[in-house]
């Protein structure tokens, strides 16, 4: 009787520790101390800001109109057509631009220096591939048309757009030639002319203009 108690005993033990061992076999499966098969991601933009730069230079901030070369014009009744050029360098990492020009003064014709003519050159009513008689106006590079410069900056008459160039100029008010040639300036050839006659009275006749550079696209050549 006594060794069948033992060995009852035995069995029951066994089995006692056959069972904590399951469940703490189960304990570690079903709840795992180290995650074995955990992922995490994450996204972080990375950004820089290049600021646009647009600067222009031209190649004269005085120009007097002329005929056949010479300064002093000689008009007559059906008119004499005098005319100049202005270069308008630009440089810039737009990749878009527009160039416009407009008046500086309260009128976009050419007054008298003597405040006491009234007689004026019209500006022309654009679009004409000849400049009416007493009015005046600019085309830009090969066109054929002659336009009116704008009156004030609200009415800025465009000239031209224009592109990134190759690099940026970094003495373009003082060298504008030196960056032409190296390809770092974009050249804007504006022709401005006037059809006079002798109707006129003699004199000067003037306008201030303004020539304005604006980006127009995103920045990077």
């Amino acid at each position: 009787m006594l060794n069948k108690k033992l060995k009852n005993f035995g069995l029951m033990s066994c089995l006692g520790i056959g069972m904590g061992f399951m469940g703490f076999l189960s304990f570690e499966v079903l709840f795992p101390a180290t995650p074995s098969n955990a992922a995490s991601t994450a996204a972080a933009e990375i950004s820089v800001d290049v600021e646009p730069i647009l600067e222009m230079a031209l190649d004269s901030n005085s120009v007097s109109l002329t005929a056949g070369g010479e300064d002093e014009i000689l008009p007559n009744s059906d008119g004499v057509l005098a005319t100049g050029d202005v270069n308008v360098y630009v440089t810039s990492n737009s990749s878009a631009y527009k160039l416009t020009v407009y008046s500086a003064s309260d009128t976009n014709s050419m007054k008298h220096v003597n405040t006491n003519v009234n007689a004026s050159i019209l500006p022309t009513s654009g679009g004409v591939s000849e400049l009416s008689t007493d009015t005046w106006g600019f085309k830009y590079g090969s066109a054929s048309s002659w336009t009116a410069v704008g009156q004030g900056e609200s009415n800025a008459s465009r000239v031209a757009t224009g592109n990134a160039t190759t690099s940026i100029c970094e003495d373009l008010e003082t060298n504008y030639a030196a960056c032409e040639a190296e390809g770092s300036v974009n050249k804007h050839t504006v022709t401005f002319g006037a059809n006079v006659t002798d109707a006129l009275p003699s004199g000067q006749y003037t306008n201030n203009v303004v020539f304005s550079v604006v980006a127009t696209g995103g920045t990077g050549n």
